[in-house]
């Protein structure tokens, strides 16, 4: 399996259209269209995808705390409370909402 662009992407809404692109600025990930400026939900769409990676990893962490086995319960609490933190974070990058 070909692994995707490296994470943290970001949305650079632009007046008309935009992208999301990768943190490190090699590589535009998609881009929005433009000739509907600030349709909400295409601006929607684009934060969903910038999210995408977060998305993944807050799923592997929900999954690495699902799996541990001969753990402690600190262990596996702290694991939890990653997994939890994780998803929050990337529910609110997803959806636009403030950190």
């Amino acid at each position: 399996m070909t692994n995707h662009t490296p994470s943290p992407w970001r949305l650079e809404p632009a007046e008309v259209g935009g992208r999301v692109m990768a943190c490190d600025d090699r590589a535009t990930i998609v881009h929005v269209p433009p000739g509907n400026p600030m349709n909400p939900e295409v601006y929607a769409d684009a934060r969903l995808i910038s999210a995408a990676p977060d998305l993944l990893e807050a799923c592997r962490a929900f999954l690495a705390y699902h799996d541990a086995d001969g753990e402690s319960d600190v262990e596996m609490m702290l694991n939890y409370a990653d997994a939890v933190e994780a998803a929050k974070a990337a529910i609110r990058k997803a959806t636009g909402e403030p950190s």
